[in-house]
């Protein structure tokens, strides 16, 4: 459940953001930002097909035999294709400048991570285990989607590209120390 969650923030909503604060606002002015957001996540497939499979799944429809096995044979792949991923953006050569606004946004994502990991161990009336998930979730890596939507956008991809393989180093290591931290309380 927390990649349908995910994917209507990191394929559709940031996206949609992003193009509008580019832009400064809509393309025209009579466009709400309401609908621009939506067009942005009724146009994103992985979005849709999360709903679409969601729908079904309250349906109680289910796929023929030879489309899940179709696509459990391409997920299969997954793990492979996202060491690739991270591997080939995993070369961190780049100016000062975008030095300086990567460590900029880790510090950035992290600290507010922090407050929000708090909050929901804190404050949240749920149970142990849900509020420590959650509050390890906070450090998440950056969407490895933030590449292709920078690539889309036409802005420098060289900060996207060392944040998410440096997020997802620095994840493993947090999200350990958060559940350990957690423990028993």
């Amino acid at each position: 459940m927390f990649d349908v969650g995910d994917s209507f923030y990191t394929l559709g909503t940031t996206y949609a953001i992003g193009k509008m604060r580019l832009n400064g606002g809509s393309k025209d002015k009579n466009d709400n930002y309401v609908l621009t957001i939506l067009k942005g996540l009724l146009t994103s497939v992985p979005f849709d097909t999360y709903m679409i499979m969601t729908i079904l799944s309250f349906l109680n429809c289910r796929l023929p035999n030879f489309i899940t096995m179709a696509a459990d044979f391409c997920g299969k792949g997954n793990g492979f294709l996202t060491m690739i991923m991270i591997g080939v953006s995993l070369e961190l050569h780049m100016s000062r400048e975008s030095a300086k606004e990567v460590i900029t946004l880790l510090s950035m994502r992290y600290v507010i991570g922090i407050i929000a990991a708090v909050l929901i161990y804190c404050v949240l009336p749920a149970p142990l285990v849900m509020r420590q998930i959650l509050a390890a979730a906070m450090f998440a890596s950056s969407a490895a989607v933030s590449i292709i939507y920078s690539e889309r956008l036409g802005v420098s991809t060289d900060i996207a590209a060392a944040l998410n393989p440096i997020s997802t180093i620095l994840m493993i290591p947090i999200m350990s120390l958060v559940v350990m931290g957690t423990m028993g309380r």
